[in-house]
């Protein structure tokens, strides 16, 4: 899918008649379109165990949705989304968090930070997953993506 963007910028001036030099890039960028991402099958290491996600985003839908299982048995962490409140998506670089639950439990937060490095199976795929909850709780996982592939769209 191909979406058209349109850069925007602005020259500030004050009341003495100082003016801002000529932007050579834009302030803005908005897309002609809804941004998607999406990451299917994807999975890293981590801590000796296969971490599983999967999400599908769209900056025009309401059916985003994110999944994430650590595999580790010994202290799983299995985290559900469809309540995402942020979708920042900038090139290949993509940011989105919201609210969901940990292992069935809701009250916890998350973010996740990756990039679109290349094809799927290039190992150029990175991603940052951070959650947040009760008790102080946190966790945090960058990664090379190992399997699956996260696209971007802008």
């Amino acid at each position: 899918m191909e979406v058209d963007s349109y850069g925007f910028f602005s020259i500030a001036a004050d009341t003495a008649g100082n003016r801002e030099p000529m932007k050579t890039a834009p302030n803005a960028v908005v897309a002609d379109g809804p941004a998607t991402a999406s990451c299917v099958g994807c999975f890293f290491m981590t801590n000796g165990a296969r971490a599983t996600l999967a999400f599908n985003l769209s900056t025009a839908g309401n059916k985003n949705t994110f999944t994430f299982d650590s595999g580790d048995s010994s202290q799983p962490l299995k985290f559900s989304s469809t309540a995402i409140t942020r979708i920042n998506i900038s090139g290949d670089f993509l940011v989105f968090d919201g609210e969901g639950t940990v292992n069935g439990k809701p009250g916890y937060t998350f973010e996740v930070s990756t990039t679109d490095g290349g094809p799927a199976g290039s190992g150029q795929d990175t991603i940052l997953v951070q959650f947040y909850g009760p008790n102080s709780f946190t966790y945090s996982a960058p990664a090379t993506i190992a399997g699956g592939d996260v696209v971007v769209h802008e």
